[in-house]
């Protein structure tokens, strides 16, 4: 859009002022302009505005106008007395030598452009009449003939339009009458103007010559840019005669000019003039000293320069900004700072300039192919179909109308059908695929010629826009940075004259970087102090460089030299990427012979530590070999110990001692290049990445590259870094893979393309480490604005929640004060009520409204994180940048030095410590860069002269510590800050040392980090810190300790090592925090047990969480045991991601999975011999053992007595023959040496324990095995194909082995090689592939047999892992639910569901369904075989949770499948699962040991079957809240009894009865204390489920329990049992009240209560009642799984029918259904008969209890044999069913062939009766023949399917008549039916087969 801006005419007159007000419409070329008189005293503010001058009133234009202090008036009236541009010549006002017009009234001299601008000269003749009659000039055709639509000229005479060009050849237009460009001052005629391009041939518009930009001539004649002569002829040419005599003249007079001159130093500074000094009043000058430039309008410059030189006048000129219409006086605007000195002005005119501001410009170029667009245009008939002329309206060609119509023949391509090439529509009608006539086009596919416009719909025909994108291409931008213009020629650095590359001006290079046209971030300035290169703004800042006068200031010598001379000594250096030393080789930069550098971009040669500096050599990466000591230094290092010398370019060879050129070096290897890979989110914010390339500068090549380049020339590190899309993280190998990035663009492809930078700057690139801010949270997409919540790792939660788990800080500077626009944290804003931490809003204080976090976000209520950062957290946080050692503020992204960001308060160094490397000696940062040890400028800490290291590495090596105060008294020994000899600490402020006491006081040390003994009084309590010095038992003042005992004094040291201070908090073990749940495998971070935070595993040792120094990991190089600090330096543990990195395969693996694995030593459990040699716990040389934790050797013997090694679980082998024993045993048959630590062989022979090891003489203990395994160790014999269990010696084929545990099924697989697909070796088992009866294995192709150790070898039986569950398949993106597949992710070949669960490489059993009709959970196999779940189907998330943590998945017919079953909170406690003693949860599938409130919230176990009491409070809690309200230690399993303040465990609080579970429930008394009786409608609040429930049915879901209460009858007194009352009326169960039954009064159960109606039962009543509720429901249970025994005992053989069998299946399913629902009501049976049996001792009998108990273990064994016997008769009967389908199938078709058969061969008999044509069916006898003996197969299968069904069925038969004999009854043994069916039917085509055969065979034979 071009942007038309308002042009101001000041005319003086007599006391009034004349103002032109220019009006911009909705038309983009008409310009409406009015001219209005003001009355003196006013001026005109704007378009609708008047000022009076007097008392500033502001009047609109309207009342100004009503007023009579605004006339308009028109044009010709202001025109009167004004002479026209000729009458001016004539009377000798026009000067064209000057190019000026002086004013005959005011004798003033002003430029003929200005004079017409201004009205004081009429640039053209009056216009004719309306009737054109004779030829007239161009200013009186755009007045009269101009057509405005088409842009031609009308031909008075024949009505037709011409265009211009047309119009003066024809006469129309005079081509003679003269126009007068006012910029060039060339008169010219018409005709020539035409010719010469000042004036356009088509539209008649003026062209600027500077620009190139077009006006309307009418516009460019009001704007002076042009003046047309009306005169005739002759005078024409006098005028241009005088122009050309004038321009003549002044071409002899010599005119002044300005030098340049520009000195190296010494020269004169002439100091710039202030704004204050401009704008005072200018002294009187004389009319001579008075000098005033031509002004060109349009013309940019700086406000200075306009100023200085007289291109404004001060006190008159108007700034006008045109976006917003705001016009101040100059002299205001400069004072109230509206405008500075160095703005880019656009000058219209001395008393006007526009402020410059970043437009831009955008030139739409119309070039439509649509039909619509040329009718409306009047080129086209849509009727007709055909091109009319838009003059005549006539028909015309094709061709005629690309010539006359707006179709651009250079614009359109055409689709040539013979090359398929597109070629543009002018070659395709000179190669006629386009028809000049009528444009119809050959259609490729069709070859037939469709119409122009059906060609385009059908893409043949379309728009070239090629050619715009080329010039857009070549356009150069508006800001370019100095490296490019240099290489453009837009700058020549020898002069530093800048061309701006717009309008082709001329300036200075100071004046470029002002006016922006040079980015100034390109440029850097070499500060001499330091050698270093500061950015151009930070050098303004310091004062180096003065951008007003162009100067630098040297800051040693103070001289100033100017930018031009900077440039060309390398003051002022453009911002480069450095390569290497071995690229500037390579790429023939360096020259051998004068050892120097070629600078490509300044065109000189210089040394190499001039290239160092200048940033075209890069330092750091470069490396020199000091061959006398044999290793490399980096370049610097080399420069400074002149191992290489800068002035002849050589490096020497110190071990020959001479030098060596460069590239001679490189050859060698003395010079190489050190590739240190950065990570991705470092190298996109650094000048590595080019956002609009997308590629990577290589510094150790000199080149750009891809991102996949980059990745795998380890150029840039991806490893740290995630990829955030909709929520999810991604790996960038995976967002790769997954298109989320594009490795060769170097984009960003999802959610929307971006270039990487903005990726990072957004949120979606990032590398997370610790803490969010609020700001990151919202950015990273984990907040949903609908619910306020936050999603962490699945979970979705409040920010309250988020805050309390450390995964969001609260101290980050987060929320603007609306009130203040102060920053705020979030726990300030969160105090003030600004966030609502629940809710998750934003609620503004001035108004009350709540709007949601991303739109506060959004308004800039929410800023970014923290404002201060310690030094650690600079460099860990990813500010410090250690290449450049400079600090980003995250804030405004400027890059500063670590002494300006200290400065500006971005860095608090107190908290840093500084370690001197030669003498270790301690000190603050502030003492550290006194001392000069640490560079703050360059961000680098010095090792002596020459070796720096940057503070990554310096912190990594522990010259750097971190002290955040307060620190662990532990911790402060450990970092050395404690003094023994003085027994003083040193402060990390102040760099002092202090007392114990002082450290105390200013929060150094923690008090409560340590416990101090007290051996005062005697007993051995604990006290903190404070208190023991408070005690006297320590000295304030000299650290000392006492020891009342003994009344010694003691160091901090010594008292740690006598046990007189211990710590409050022991570090542990990472093997023990990863046991104990502790760490985060997904984000890699470890919570603290002390604070609960999340921290790295960096820090974690740090703060001695985690104990650094114990052993870790096993180096099988080295056969050496590292620690933690160990691995992790060696690059195993990355202790900042806390992620295992396996060395052999570099893998990347969670510490979990590194444990699991073995990769890390699990050194808090006992090990067995086998692991413990292996892990290299064996001296090999002493045979004595390592004690993992100390390191001592002990011998075997000791070993096993400190449960060091297990004897129990290490099994040895005989050397001689196939005997196992334990190692005790071993001993003493002297095979195993326990002293020595050796192996006896039978040869009386010693060898190592490490020998016979790997001799497989000492076995690991670990099981189950897998089967390559169980081969190793010797425990298959192939002779007998069993396998031997170690343990007992037993003999077992596989199918035992794996049953009994010596064999693992799911980690060994049957491979058939005809395909490589696999199936688990249980699969292969039932399919035959094995033959366990044999031990053999059978080929599926070949039918050949194997035994296992030769399957092994052939590849048919392989290891392979464990199948993975449902859970990780989903997680792992295996499961494709919308095609219903599995992808093995090891093999990658694809499965279906049904196949991935039958093959088991998903594990079957790890996801289970909810039966909807009965509400009990089934295995997903089992769900699947009974068709509760349709597998095809697509599979949803949960989207109630949007989580798979909730471990269930929505099928489309709304089947919910949990990955796991929730246990109840009873069965979690009797499996084992949940240790009621320290509160922890074991998952049985991960092993990992999980907080009772974690184990909730993953759904381990059912929120509904606990709760706890709150005895203080009478509240009922599930565990959420009762750790919200502190009644429930999560982290410890600690139950509070509020009432006492106790903690108790799990167990304990049972017995207690702080936990009521369905088989726990509460005492009625105890529920009305607790509120739960609604008085309403009498009903119980059941809590468990938060619905109310009748006292009936709270009762019977074990809510209430019946026993504990007795009632009172009120008629009659008598006391009965609440089952009783009930039966007699007097409780009434619905309405929840106790009822006087004599008067009819009800009485609600607390009023009842306070009558004394409801008691509690006594001891022996409440025994009672439960004896006899136990014995009844034991009877009633009996009878009904008599009742169940005896329709099992009843089934009916296998029916040979399909209905019939399938009415078995579901007989049998609805009993396995029946028992199910038994479970739950036999275990509270059976629960209460175990509690009567313990407890009923002293109350009942002996033969009463242990009738109850025999009635109950009866009833318990017949239960559990009805259950397997329902699961055995369904199983059978579902695979006789699924061998019958088979069966009926097959038998179907054969049938079908065989009938179809019979007649083709009755057919063939007959025609074979013609022995004249025998011979011609020979061969199609033989077709059928072969056809005959094909089917044989199928015959065969149909014999094994129906042997199959007999074999299910006889199997099916044996088990329910052994189910019959176990009974009590007695049944007859049941007999199958003799007349099968199938098998009969399987007779009969066989036989009739049979039959076909022979008849076939004997056709055959007959034709022969």
């Amino acid at each position: 859009m071009l942007q038309i801006k308002p042009m101001t005419t000041v005319v003086a007159g007599d006391g009034e002022q004349r103002t032109t007000i220019t009006e911009t419409v909705t038309s983009y070329e008409t310009i409406i302009t009015k001219t209005v008189r003001v009355t003196a005293g006013h001026v005109m503010v704007n378009q609708t505005e008047v000022k009076n001058t007097t008392t500033g009133e502001i009047i609109p234009i309207e009342e100004a106008k009503k007023s009579g202090i605004v006339v308009e008036i028109d044009e010709e009236e202001e025109a009167e007395g004004k002479p026209t541009f000729r009458e001016a010549v004539e009377q000798g006002h026009i000067d064209f030598a000057s190019g000026t017009f002086k004013d005959p009234n005011t004798n003033k001299e002003v430029p003929i452009a200005e004079a017409i601008q201004q009205g004081l000269v009429q640039p053209t003749d009056p216009a004719p009449s309306t009737e054109v009659t004779s030829k007239i000039n161009i200013m009186q055709a755009f007045s009269t003939i101009y057509h405005e639509k088409s842009g031609k000229f009308k031909d008075p005479e024949t009505g037709s339009l011409l265009t211009l060009n047309e119009a003066v050849e024809k006469g129309v237009i005079d081509p003679d009458a003269m126009v007068y460009d006012t910029k060039s001052g060339d008169a010219l005629s018409t005709k020539e103007a035409v010719e010469k391009g000042v004036i356009d041939v088509e539209a008649g518009d003026f062209i600027d010559p500077k620009s190139g930009s077009k006006v309307k001539v009418k516009d460019a004649v009001k704007m002076g840019l042009l003046v047309v002569l009306g005169a005739p002829i002759l005078a024409g040419m006098a005028v241009k005669e005088v122009i050309k005599s004038a321009r003549e003249k002044s071409k002899r007079t010599s005119s002044p000019t300005k030098t340049t001159i520009i000195t190296d130093k010494g020269e004169e500074y002439v100091p710039s003039r202030k704004a204050e000094e401009m704008l005072s009043r200018p002294l009187l000058r004389t009319e001579d000293q008075i000098y005033t430039p031509v002004i060109e309008i349009g013309q940019k410059m700086t406000l200075r320069r306009a100023m200085e030189e007289g291109y404004v006048d001060v006190d008159s000129c108007v700034v006008v900004v045109p976006s917003t219409a705001t016009r101040w006086p100059l002299r205001r605007a400069v004072l109230e700072d509206h405008t500075t000195l160095v703005t880019v002005i656009e000058i219209r005119s001395r008393t006007e300039i526009w402020v410059v501001e970043e437009t831009t410009i955008i030139t739409e170029v119309v070039k439509s192919l649509d039909p619509a667009v040329l009718t409306e245009r009047g080129e086209f008939d849509p009727k007709e179909g055909k091109f009319i002329d838009p003059v005549t309206r006539d028909p015309i060609a094709f061709h005629e109308a690309l010539e006359k119509c707006s179709l651009s023949p250079d614009h359109t391509i055409v689709t040539d059908p013979s090359t398929g090439k597109e070629i543009t529509l002018t070659e395709a009608i000179k190669k006629s695929v386009v028809d000049p006539t009528t444009g119809e086009i050959l259609d490729p596919q069709t070859g037939k010629s469709v119409p122009f416009f059906e060609a385009v719909k059908r893409d043949l025909v379309k728009v070239d826009d090629r050619k715009d994108q080329k010039k857009e291409q070549e356009k150069p931008d508006d800001s370019v940075t100095i490296s490019e213009a240099i290489n453009c020629g837009l700058l020549k650095p020898e002069t530093g004259i800048f061309t701006n590359p717009g309008t082709g001006e001329s300036m200075s290079l100071g004046q470029a970087i002002q006016s922006g046209l040079l980015d100034p971030t390109s440029i850097q300035i070499v500060d001499p102090r330091s050698e270093e290169s500061v950015s151009l703004k930070e050098a303004v800042e310091t004062g180096l460089i003065d951008l007003d006068s162009a100067t630098f200031t040297d800051p040693e010598t103070g001289c100033e030299v100017e930018f031009v001379t900077a440039l060309v000594k390398g003051i002022l250096v453009p911002k480069r990427k450095p390569m290497s030393l071995v690229a500037i080789v390579k790429k023939d930069l360096y020259d051998a012979k004068s050892g120097k550098v070629t600078d490509t971009l300044m065109k000189q040669k210089l040394e190499v530590d001039e290239a160092v500096r200048r940033g075209i050599v890069d330092p750091f990466i470069t490396l020199c070999k000091d061959t006398k000591a044999n290793k490399y230094v980096t370049l610097e290092s080399a420069l400074n110990s002149d191992l290489v010398v800068a002035q002849n370019g050589k490096l020497k060879n110190t071990k020959n001692n001479n030098f060596l050129t460069f590239d001679t070096a490189v050859q060698q290897d003395l010079i190489v290049t050190k590739r240190k890979p950065v990570p991705l989110t470092e190298a996109v914010m650094s000048d590595m990445y080019e956002p609009h390339t997308g590629s990577f500068y290589d510094p150790c090549e000199g080149t750009e590259l891809t991102l996949n380049s980059s990745l795998s020339c380890k150029l840039v590190d991806g490893s740290p870094c995630r990829v955030s899309v909709n929520e999810e993280l991604y790996t960038v190998s995976d967002a790769l893979d997954k298109a989320i990035l594009d490795g060769e663009a170097g984009r960003l492809l999802q959610p929307d393309v971006m270039s990487l930078d903005e990726a990072v700057r957004r949120g979606y690139i990032i590398t997370s480490l610790g803490s969010l801010s609020l700001q990151q949270v919202l950015e990273d997409g984990l907040y949903d604005p609908e619910t306020g919540l936050v999603t962490v790792n699945g979970d979705r939660i409040t920010i309250k929640e988020a805050i309390e788990q450390s995964i969001i800080d609260p101290t980050s500077m987060s929320v603007k004060d609306p009130r203040t626009g102060e920053p705020l944290s979030l726990e300030e804003a969160i105090r003030v009520g600004i966030i609502d931490p629940e809710s998750g809003t934003f609620r503004d204080p001035v108004t009350g409204a709540d709007i949601e976090l991303t739109e506060a976000l959004s308004k800039g209520m929410i800023v970014e994180g923290r404002t201060k950062f310690t030094l650690y957290q600079t460099v860990t946080k990813g500010l410090y940048n250690p290449s450049t050692g400079r600090i980003t503020a995250p804030i405004s992204q400027d890059q500063m030095t670590v002494s300006r960001a200290i400065r500006s308060g971005l860095v608090d160094p107190n908290t840093t410590l500084a370690r001197d490397p030669d003498t270790e000696q301690l000190m603050s940062f502030k003492q550290a860069v006194c001392k000069e040890l640490i560079d703050s400028h360059a961000g680098v800490m010095k090792f002596g002269r020459i070796k720096k290291v940057n503070f990554k590495d310096a912190f990594e090596q522990d010259y750097l510590l971190e002290a955040q105060m307060p620190m662990a008294l532990r911790v402060v020994i450990m970092k050395e800050l404690y003094n023994e000899e003085s027994g003083r600490f040193f402060n990390p402020t102040t760099g002092s040392w202090i007392t114990l006491s002082e450290a105390l006081s200013v929060q150094m040390i923690d008090p409560d980090s340590t416990h101090v003994k007290d051996t005062l009084s005697g007993r051995l309590k604990k006290m903190n810190l404070r208190d023991a010095i408070d005690a006297n038992i320590i000295d304030g003042e000299t650290a000392l300790v006492k020891n009342y005992q003994s009344g010694t004094w003691h160091t901090l040291l010594e008292a740690y090592d006598l046990t007189l201070i211990v710590d409050s908090r022991v570090a542990m073990s990472l093997q023990r925090a990863l046991h104990q749940g502790l760490v985060d495998d997904d984000q890699g971070l470890i919570t603290d047990v002390n604070t609960g935070r999340k921290i790295t595993l960096h820090e974690a040792m740090r703060r001695l969480v985690i104990n650094p120094s114990l052993p870790c990991y096993l180096d099988h190089t080295t056969n050496a045991c590292l620690s933690l600090v160990q691995t992790c330096g060696e690059g195993i543990i990355d202790r900042r991601l806390g992620k295992f990195i396996d060395p052999k395969s570099g893998c990347t693996l969670t510490l979990m999975d590194a444990l699991e694995h073995g990769m890390i030593l699990d050194i808090d459990k006992p090990q067995n011999l086998h692991e413990a040699v292996t892990m290299g716990f064996c001296d090999s040389k002493t045979g004595r053992m390592i004690q993992p934790n100390t390191g001592r050797r002990l011998t075997l013997a000791d070993a096993c007595k400190q449960n060091i090694v297990d004897p129990t679980t290490s099994i040895i082998r005989a050397a001689n023959e196939p005997k196992f024993m334990k190692l005790n045993v071993a001993v003493k048959e002297r095979i195993i040496d326990d002293i020595k630590g050796k192996y006896i062989m039978p040869d009386t022979k010693e060898i190592s324990l490490d020998e016979a090891t790997k001799r497989h003489l000492i076995l690991p203990a670990k099981r189950p095995l897998t089967v390559e395994e169980a081969l190793q160790y010797c425990l298959y014999s192939p002779d007998t194909g069993k396998f031997t269990e170690p343990n007992i010696g037993d003999k077992m084929n596989l199918q035992e082995a794996i049953t009994h545990g010596l064999i693992d099924g799911n980690t060994s697989a049957f491979k058939n090689p005809t395909d490589k697909s696999m199936k688990s070796i249980r699969s292969a088992i039932e399919d035959k592939n094995i033959d366990v009866a044999k031990g053999v294995v059978v080929h599926p192709q070949t039918k050949k047999v194997y035994t296992i150790d030769v399957a092994f070898e052939k590849g048919l039986i392989v290891t392979v892992s464990k199948p993975i569950s449902f859970m990780q398949a989903v997680k792992q993106g295996s499961i494709n639910f919308e095609e219903g597949t599995y992808t093995d992710p090891e093999t990658s070949i694809q499965y279906t569901l049904e196949e991935a669960l039958r093959f088991e490489l998903i594990d079957p059993d790890s996801a289970v369904i909810k039966d909807p009709n009965t509400g009990r959970y089934k295995t997903l196999k089992r769900a699947v075989q009974e068709g509760l779940v349709d597998l095809k189907k697509r599979a949803l998330y949960d989207p109630q949770s949007g989580t798979l943590k909730t471990l269930c998945i929505i099928f489309d017919q709304g089947t919910i499948v949990f990955l796991r079953e929730p246990l109840t909170f009873d069965e979690a406690i009797d499996k084992g699962y949940l240790d009621t003693e320290t509160g922890m949860y074991t998952d049985p599938n991960s092993k990992e040991i999980l907080t009772i409130k974690e184990t909730c919230r993953l759904g381990l176990i059912d929120l509904k079957t606990v709760l706890i009491k709150n005895i203080r409070y009478r509240q009922l809690l599930q565990p959420a809240e009762a750790c919200q309200v502190g009644v429930l230690d999560a982290e410890n399993g600690k139950v509070c009894n509020t009432s006492s303040n106790q903690l108790l465990t799990i167990a304990a609080a049972m017995d207690a009865g702080l936990i009521v579970t369905p088989r726990r429930g509460m005492a009625l008394l105890e529920a009305l204390d607790y509120n739960l009786y609604n008085a309403e409608n009498g009903r119980l609040l059941n809590p468990h489920v938060k619905e109310h429930v009748t006292l009936q049915e709270a009762v019977a879901c074990g809510l209430i329990d019946s026993t504990t209460t007795m009632v009172k009858c009120p008629a009659q007194g008598t006391i009965q049992t609440m089952c009783d009352a009930v039966r007699s009326g007097v409780l009434d169960e619905q309405g929840g009240a106790v009822v006087d039954t004599a008067k009819g009064t009800r009485y609600p159960l607390p009023e009842a209560r306070q009558h004394g109606y409801l008691l509690t039962a006594q001891a022996r009543q409440a025994m009672i009642e439960k004896y006899r509720q136990c014995d009844s429901t034991i009877v009633d249970m009996v009878d009904n799984v008599s009742e169940i025994e005896r329709r099992l005992a009843e089934q009916e053989p296998v029916s040979e029918n399909p209905n019939g069998l399938r009415n078995q299946i579901n007989t049998v399913k609805a009993i396995k259904d029946e028992l199910d629902e038994m479970f739950r009501p036999l275990g509270t049976c059976l629960d209460g008969v175990r509690q009567v049996v313990n407890q009923g001792g002293d109350v009942l009998s002996r033969e009463e209890l242990t009738s109850l108990d025999q009635a109950a273990t009866s009833l318990k064994q017949r239960y559990d044999h009805s259950v397997v016997q329902a699961d055995t008769t369904h199983r059978r009967l579902t695979t006789a069913m699924e061998e019958f389908s088979k069966y009926e199938k097959e038998i179907a078709l054969f049938e079908t062939w065989l009938k179809q058969a019979n007649k083709t061969l009755v057919e063939k008999e007959r025609l074979c009766s013609d022995l004249n044509k025998i011979k011609h069916h020979e061969q199609g006898c033989r077709d059928f023949l072969g056809d005959v003996i094909a089917h044989q197969a199928d015959l065969r299968f149909i014999t094994m399917a129906t042997q199959k069904f007999l074999d299910e069925s006889s199997l099916y038969l044996r088990t329910v008549n052994n189910f019959r004999t176990t009974l009590p009854e007695r049944y007859p043994l049941l007999q199958a039916d003799p007349d099968s069916m199938v098998r009969d039917a399987a007779d009969e085509v066989s036989a009739e087969f049979k039959g076909l055969l022979a008849r076939t065979n004997k056709l055959v034979d007959k034709v022969r």
